[in-house]
Order: C-alpha cells, then sequence, then structure tokens
C-alpha cells in the first residue's frame, strides 16, 4: 500500500495545548477589563472556545466579538 499523504492531530493528542489556550483567554478577558479567574475558564475551555467567550462576555459586560478577536489574536502567537 502506497500513502499519499497523511493526517496530523497535534491539539490535545500529542501536546496538552489547554494551558496556553487558558493563558491566552485569560490575557484576552483581562485587556477588555473581564475580571475572571483560572479556574472559570477552564472549565468553559473544557466546553468550547466560543462557549467560553459567550459566557465570558455576558457574564462582563463586554463584546463576545471583541473578546473572541483578541483570544484569537494571542492565540497566533503561542
Amino acid at each position: 500500500m502506497k500513502f499519499t499523504g497523511f493526517f496530523w492531530d497535534f491539539d490535545g493528542t500529542l501536546m496538552d495545548t489547554y494551558p496556553a489556550l487558558i493563558d491566552d483567554m485569560l490575557q484576552a478577558a483581562d485587556s477588555m477589563g473581564m475580571r475572571t479567574n483560572r479556574e472559570e475558564v477552564t472549565a468553559l475551555m473544557m466546553q468550547t472556545q466560543r462557549r467560553c467567550v459567550q459566557v465570558l462576555a455576558e457574564k462582563y459586560g463586554g463584546e463576545a466579538e471583541k473578546l473572541h478577536a483578541a483570544f484569537k489574536a494571542l492565540e497566533k502567537n503561542t
């Protein structure tokens, strides 16, 4: 059998990326004045990133789109 390609799933399979993503979300939230904590963000991020953004924006009175953009900008550098 000849292989012509391969599938690579790095995120979470070979390396636990949650700590870095949680740090990025905490930094993004803090930059918008949202005073959350690691435990809250961890629990929300374990659901989905989008859910985390929605809940934090609703709870702390921020804009979900801006929080998501800030998070994604930080994530690119992680």
